[in-house]
């Protein structure tokens, strides 16, 4: 039985890798990969207001979604339009797979906004800004964030050696910095043994997550 948190995806992922996977017997999670790009906004009092989200879809998810909407039509910019909607209501509930913390206490996120998806180079690309409920001051205590599948079926990581974006009018002096993840072997293992319908511990895509720590100066 799979997570709430993979069902919640099934929207966005449209039936991920079904018609392959219905005649294989598939191991070893993640099953799907998303470069990830990622930005901060500051407003202009410096304190985060939201963070902004690429999600770069492997070619085989790209491909098998791309066929879909073509069984039902063309693939145009509406189409795309639609899903991405889509993608916003369904995710909502699931906090848009971002996990934030502001001295080590849980963030409340708002709605995501400006959300598009296009095809590039086969692939298909998402982007969207997730708002915090209310802004926080990195200037007073770390800000932190992390994107992941929690169930791990999803594989989400910055693209390599890429920067996070620190961007807005209180900008300032302000540092984001991407620690990898570091999971032990017992976690590695496990994670390796599950099959495609097989979930794992709660939360299990957290020990695979690369954490963004955002400091910023007293000007």
């Amino acid at each position: 039985m799979m997570t709430r948190a993979r069902d919640a995806f099934a929207s966005i992922l449209l039936g991920l890798f079904a018609a392959v996977m219905a005649s294989h017997t598939v191991y070893a999670h993640p099953h799907a990969w998303i470069d990830l790009r990622s930005g901060v906004i500051l407003n202009a009092e410096g304190k985060v207001e939201a963070l902004t989200l690429e999600w770069r879809f492997d070619e085989f998810y790209s491909a098998f979604v791309l066929e879909d909407i073509a069984r039902a039509g063309e693939v145009t910019d509406e189409a795309l339009e639609t899903l991405v909607q889509e993608n916003m209501v369904s995710l909502r509930d699931y906090n848009y797979f971002v996990e934030a913390q502001y001295d080590g206490k849980p963030v409340a996120l708002g709605d995501a906004r400006d959300g598009t998806m296009v095809e590039k180079d086969k692939r298909l690309v998402m982007r969207f800004v997730v708002t915090l409920a209310e802004p926080v001051d990195p200037k007073t205590h770390e800000f932190e964030y992390a994107v992941y599948d929690p169930s791990y079926y999803v594989e989400i990581l910055h693209v390599e050696n890429d920067l996070v974006t620190v961007a807005g009018p209180g900008a300032g002096e302000c540092l984001a910095t991407i620690n990898a993840p570091a999971p032990d072997a017992e976690a590695a293992g496990l994670a390796a043994s599950l099959g495609k319908n097989e979930q794992g511990p709660s939360g299990i895509g957290r020990l695979f997550a690369e954490v963004v720590a955002v400091t910023c100066a007293d000007e």
